[in-house]
């Protein structure tokens, strides 16, 4: 006896023969030693890294007790006789279904270590917690009378093949449409991000939209004209069952708009229709904290499930084919290689059959190792389905809280939230009890306008700044008006204002300055951008935070010509480099003490040494004639404290230190007259050591006789002699006065 079974397997087609075996068959002849790795022996249970109890949680985008029954025979049953009795004793599976598994696993941290969920789920469990992908689904789908193994999925825009108003995604506007959730990834956002791209706002654009919660009730829902168009997965319709007739729908009542061909690994073409790109079948993960052991024999256990489903498969068929009690006999009592030469020497006819129950009930044929879900990602970030928490850390939007996920076009609002529940009936569509709905729920205007009081401003109480916008700027320490206008016009209200900067935030005054207008002012030490937060009566509105940008202070418009710099809360001071001389700030490298000559032959010359002007090295620092006196300032800019400044002339071969004095803090006079001709060096030390500047020179010329002895015809001798008593009398005379 031998039969041939046609099994489509991800494009391929098998012909697997099932051929009778010898009556003296053994197991060592058909599986030698080493040749098959089947497990033998028991784990060894680790207290520290291992658990009693594993709980496998399951998305139930058809319900709880529809997923309930498709799912419970692979994650309980299937995994309990697999996996759990690897360990002595044995370990356990139990499953825990949810339609808003983002919500229960994650903002409601249930207890759960393996998830099975659709593509998008898994994404953003990915993002947001992280998660080891253990294997992807190999759906089992019926498409126009043969059956297919798929590995992959996309997603649909279904309507009836009667509707001649809607041909393609972009007659979609002012349509309604049902979806099974917001965060359902084949059954709304894929579609979404095709309405996008074809220029579409799934916002704004249509009637309305419906969530049902349920993929059997978006397809029953265009099947009944409750709305005109149903967003599932391929497979779906397939799979529906219609409650009038207790029949699998007929597909061909439905039309798929904008269908696109795909062709999968194998050559072969897609077999569904389909209106998006299509991406990896859903997944089965485990947290990065689940033992590595136990996630191996998960991970082996769903991809040794297809061995067992193609015996348990051969074994039902038999007994399908069977119409003898001997042929039936053989069905009930062959081993499994029987029915399949490759059943593995670990499929025991019992799990054979369980595996094939539990694929047919699930809609599967068991696991493959994970696909890249790489573009999943891609998609909904670009989709706008992945956001940023107030940490910086990403996101995905949540079905459960439908009004926060939803993001209103550029120029638009949204309206407030205690209307939203009642808006589509108060539009004339009333959300049909049980579901979720929202109808163009954005406006394009503000509810509440917020902007500067400047001349120049772009922005006005018609033209409010945008939600996160730069509403304006202003300097450190300086004041920036603003006003809020509530286009609501509500009365009795508390209107506030908080500024955020870094880590300070405080709240501002509010004035109402006239009805409905309010005003207040925001001023800061630090630079920086503010985030000012505006709410109505405790609730932020939704133009609100909008940004202030604090600039770095002028310090030029306020101290001129003083060359100052803002600090880090808005002081004007000198930068780095420079010191402060008179209130202005000078540059500490150009001149460490600034030395000018202020009398020369008895005669003052126009001097300030705080301006940092003052002779060079060796420059010639001043002429003075024989006999007459030249007298210097010098300003120390280091504004050294208690600090000596010495200074010694040098002319020919004599060398002697000049008197100094101190004439107010860090300004300094010296003086000398001398007889003989030349040119004298000067060194100015301070505190010992000779300063950047030095030395300098000074020129002795000849005597003018002609001034003090007018025709007279007298000259200068090359060096008259005086006395150091009478030298000293001279400069004491000269300081005194």
């Amino acid at each position: 006896m031998c039969r041939v079974l046609q099994i489509v397997a991800a494009g391929w087609l098998f012909n697997v023969a099932v051929a009778a075996l010898s009556p003296d068959w053994t197991a060592e002849e058909h599986w030698p030693q080493g040749e098959l790795n089947c497990e033998a022996g028991y784990r060894v249970f680790d207290d520290l890294t291992q658990k009693r109890t594993y709980y496998v949680g399951i998305h139930a985008p058809v319900g709880i007790d529809k997923a309930y029954q498709q799912y419970n025979l692979t994650f309980d049953t299937y995994l309990n006789e697999v996996v759990g009795k690897r360990w002595e004793p044995p370990i356990e599976f139990k499953i825990k279904v949810t339609d808003e598994p983002l919500r229960d696993w994650i903002d409601n941290e249930e207890e759960v270590d393996f998830m099975y969920t659709d593509t998008g789920i898994f994404s953003c469990i990915g993002i947001e917690i992280g998660a080891q992908p253990l294997g992807t689904t190999i759906a089992r789908l019926n498409s126009r009378g043969r059956e297919y193994r798929l590995d992959v999925f996309a997603g649909t825009m279904l309507v009836l093949e009667k509707n001649r108003d809607i041909k393609s995604v972009e007659d979609l506007k002012d349509k309604v449409i049902g979806a099974q959730a917001y965060s359902d990834f084949a059954g709304a956002q894929a579609q979404f991000y095709v309405m996008e791209n074809n220029g579409l706002d799934y916002i704004m654009d249509p009637k309305q939209v419906i969530f049902t919660g349920n993929s059997d009730e978006t397809v029953q829902g265009v099947l009944d004209g409750r709305w005109d168009v149903g967003f599932v997965r391929t497979g779906q319709v397939e799979r529906t069952i219609n409650p009038a007739t207790g029949e699998f729908i007929d597909p061909s009542v439905f039309k798929v708009l904008d269908p696109r061909m795909y062709f999968m690994d194998s050559g072969e073409q897609f077999p569904f229709l389909h209106s998006t790109p299509v991406f990896p079948e859903w997944t089965l993960s485990a947290k990065d904290d689940v033992d590595r052991f136990v996630s191996e024999e998960v991970a082996e256990a769903m991809i040794n499930f297809e061995y067992h489903n193609s015996v348990g498969e051969a074994i039902y068929n038999c007994r399908e084919d069977a119409t003898t009690p001997e042929a039936m006999n053989l069905c009930d009592t062959m081993p499994p290689v029987y029915f399949d030469s490759r059943a593995r020497c670990d499929t025991t006819r019992e799990l054979a059959e369980l595996a094939w129950q539990a694929g047919v009930a699930g809609f599967h044929n068991g696991f493959r190792p994970p696909r890249s879900y790489y573009f999943v990602r891609t998609m909904q970030q670009d989709g706008g389905f992945i956001e940023k928490d107030e940490y910086g850390n990403s996101r995905c939007k949540r079905a459960g809280l439908l009004y926060d996920g939803l993001t209103c076009p550029d120029g638009h609002y949204k309206i407030r939230e205690v209307n939203f529940e009642n808006q589509c009936e108060d539009a004339g569509t009333p959300c049909p009890e049980g579901y979720r709905c929202y109808c163009k729920p954005c406006i394009q205007a503000f509810e509440v306008s917020i902007f500067p009081v400047s001349i120049g401003s772009e922005f006005d109480r018609d033209n409010g700044c945008q939600k996160m916008g730069l509403c304006g700027e202003v300097e450190q320490t300086k004041s920036i008006r603003l006003r809020a206008r509530d286009n609501l016009e509500r009365d009795n209200v508390e209107v506030t204002a908080l500024v955020r900067l870094g880590r300070d935030a405080r709240y501002v005054s509010v004035a109402e300055v006239e009805k409905y207008l309010y005003e207040f002012e925001i001023s800061h030490q630090e630079t920086g951008v503010a985030i000012v937060e505006v709410a109505i009566d405790g609730v932020q509105v939704p133009e609100s935070p909008i940004r202030v940008e604090i600039t770095p202070r002028d310090c030029e418009v306020d101290f001129p010509g003083k060359g100052r710099i803002p600090n880090t809360i808005g002081i004007c001071e000198c930068p780095s480099g420079t010191v402060e001389v008179q209130d202005s700030c000078v540059s500490s490298d150009t001149f460490e003490v600034s030395i000018e000559p202020w009398i020369v032959n008895s005669a003052e010359v126009l001097v300030n040494a705080s301006e940092i002007t003052g002779c060079n090295k060796m420059s010639l620092c001043g002429s003075v004639e024989q006999t007459r006196e030249i007298r210097f300032q010098a300003f120390d800019n280091r504004l050294r404290d208690n600090a000596t400044l010495a200074v010694l002339m040098h002319i020919g071969k004599n060398v002697r230190e000049l008197p100094i004095r101190q004439v107010e803090p860090y300004l300094y006079e010296f003086g000398f007259s001398n007889n003989r001709l030349g040119v004298a060096i000067l060194e100015i030390l301070v505190n010992g050591v000779q300063i950047r500047e030095s030395p300098i020179r000074v020129e002795i010329s000849p005597r003018d006789c002609e001034v003090e002895y007018p025709h007279q015809n007298k000259v200068a001798v090359r060096s008259m002699r005086i006395k150091s008593t009478q030298l000293s009398s001279f400069f004491n005379q000269r300081w005194k006065s």
